[in-house]
């Protein structure tokens, strides 16, 4: 959710008590969705504890009982809707672990004592440290209850590092895994507040690593296995259909999942021109449970990012297409049913008997040659080209240049741009701005230790490009379509021990950025024209809404939500004008 994204920004800020509430709020939310997911939960729960425990001189325990109520209501949620198994073994631990802090061991232990059992059944990763903490963590408690140990619920924390937490605050710190010297001063806090033995992180059980890259056409056969093993029919049963449909309308749309040299996950993708349809997702049977999940998950979101890079409108599917609880599966992605889909009957005609294929005889020719012949199928490829907006504005006299383009304008960046892969894209940043520039803060660790050639950083007047070279790898973060143009002589970059600066002075000093890609400006423009000569002319202010809905944030969508429900009201006052006079 935005909340979640706002906490974390704010988290690396070390803006603590902003994202505390934040992060508060986005618990809160995730935990009441329909589609709501625990490996989610867990992270935003997790920062929440960092907030409290991290880079701090004391610690006062009775602020994680503001968390009860939503850990409690998600606990709930839990034991009722997901298989008892590890993962939800994981969030009772934390669960427990929330408790303790905020001095109800009781209820703590009832949580660790459930999560035990479950993590001995579990055979798909070693639990046995996450055991031995929830029985660290029982001792614990027992010692509090019995009234051998007295845990302070206010207490400062002992620091044996040099570096003081006042200095000058310089840019955002970022973390994503605990190196050992986190886990040993994590450590040192729960044992000051707990005793020996303690951790206070829980992680979710993870999913075998994969590589997603473009399909190729050398994927068929694999692609045929999986259907094998997922007993589906293949949608492209031949080599010769499977590598026209890669190099046609499925070029640069289609993705494979590859495990340890082989394929294990495959997305079959099209595009119509206009839109992009996933056609058929398929996922190894030795791939299960939340992995499986995890697997179908990252192909979908591989694809939806290569349709908004062709500039398409958007990514459509039916549930089969990804089999059993295949709309479930695009709902957990915020996917949205709109309507039903018809189809023709069966278009293709089946062979005439010999007989009647055979060509008249000589004397009718004549009489043959004046039939009609059946025309010429019109070539579909010529379809895609065709802007059915600017067809339809210039039908009514409109002038058709002023439909905003669909496809997005990018940046090139030479042979620095060329070659990037995928697993190595740095997906982690923060910004910010002030009236003359755009920080932008991109965590790498030890980068300030590389040599200076190592980094790369290529500035265009829309786009920007870094690329660290580390361990013979290219490691990238780039944004081809900045929000509007810089001054690429006046910008430049900056090297931190764990993350690089860049500065994007502003072409136009004092506008402010809306985001930090062109995204919101296009949508924009996009809505004033739909307004003005396409779907939302003349809709009535409900409608309004509904669209302004689809496309905010969770702040944005509450003021919406009351917005709408005063039209309502409205609406009902106005159409029953004598009642309540």
């Amino acid at each position: 959710s935005a909340y979640h994204e706002l906490g974390k920004c704010l988290w690396a800020q070390r803006k603590r008590e902003d994202a505390q509430k934040a992060l508060a709020r986005a618990y809160e939310l995730e935990s009441m969705k329909d589609a709501w997911d625990l490996v989610t939960l867990l992270e935003i729960h997790n920062t929440l504890m960092d907030t409290h425990l991290k880079d701090t001189t004391n610690i006062n325990r009775t602020k994680f009982q503001e968390y009860f109520k939503t850990t409690e209501f998600v606990t709930g949620r839990v034991r009722k809707n997901l298989p008892q198994d590890g993962n939800a073994a994981v969030y009772y631990k934390a669960a427990g672990e929330l408790k303790s802090w905020g001095g109800k061991y009781s209820e703590a232990q009832e949580l660790f004592n459930e999560a035990i059992p479950l993590f001995e059944k579990e055979k798909a990763m070693d639990c046995s440290g996450l055991i031995a903490a929830c029985r660290d963590m029982l001792s614990f408690c027992d010692r509090n209850l019995a009234g051998q140990q007295n845990s302070p619920m206010n207490f400062d924390v002992p620091t044996n590092k040099e570096e003081s937490l006042a200095e000058p605050y310089d840019g955002p710190v970022f973390e994503e895994v605990q190196d050992d010297d986190e886990h040993a001063a994590m450590e040192e806090v729960a044992r000051a507040a707990f005793g020996a033995g303690t951790s206070s992180s829980s992680a979710a059980l993870a999913a075998p690593p994969c590589e997603y890259r473009l399909a190729v056409p050398e994927d068929f056969e694999q692609a045929l296995r999986l259907c094998a093993e997922c007993g589906r029919t293949p949608l492209l049963a031949d080599q010769a259909g499977f590598t026209t449909h890669l190099h046609g309308s499925g070029a640069g749309l289609c993705w494979a999942a590859v495990s340890s040299g082989s394929v294990v996950g495959f997305a079959v993708c099209g595009s119509d021109g206009i839109h992009a349809h996933v056609q058929q997702l398929l996922s190894s049977s030795i791939v299960g449970g939340r992995a499986k999940e995890e697997l179908r998950h990252g192909l979908l979101e591989r694809c939806a990012e290569a349709c908004r890079e062709k500039g398409l409108r958007g990514m459509r599917a039916e549930p089969s297409v990804a089999g059993e609880r295949g709309g479930e599966l695009f709902e957990a992605l915020a996917w949205k049913a709109s309507h039903f889909v018809y189809g023709s009957p069966a278009t293709v005609v089946e062979e005439a008997p010999a007989a009647a294929a055979a060509p008249a005889p000589a004397a009718s020719s004549s009489s043959s040659s004046s039939a009609a012949k059946p025309a010429a199928p019109k070539d579909l490829g010529t379809w895609a080209k065709v802007d059915v907006e600017k067809e339809l504005v210039a039908d009514e006299g409109v002038d058709p240049s002023i439909v905003p383009e669909k496809v997005i304008q990018k940046e090139d960046f030479g042979p620095e741009g060329q070659g990037l892969e995928l697993p190595t894209k740095i997906t982690k940043y923060s910004w910010d701005q002030t009236k003359a520039n755009v920080s932008l803060y991109i965590p790498f660790d030890g980068v300030g230790s590389l040599p200076e050639g190592d980094i790369v950083c290529v500035f265009r007047p829309r786009g920007v490009l870094l690329v660290i070279s580390h361990a013979g790898k290219r490691h990238w973060y780039k944004v081809p379509n900045l929000c509007t143009d810089i001054d690429t002589e006046a910008s430049g970059r900056k090297l931190k021990s764990d993350h690089v600066v860049i500065k994007l002075r502003k072409a136009e000093q004092g506008r402010e950025w809306s985001a930090l890609d062109d995204s919101k400006e296009r949508y924009n423009k996009d809505r004033e024209f739909r307004l003005q000569h396409g779907d939302l002319k003349g809709a009535s202010t409900e409608q309004l809404l509904a669209d302004m809905y689809k496309n905010a944030n969770d702040e944005e969508r509450a003021g919406l939500r009351d917005a709408m429900r005063v039209n309502q009201e409205k609406r009902k006052a106005d159409a029953n004008p004598g009642k309540g006079a």
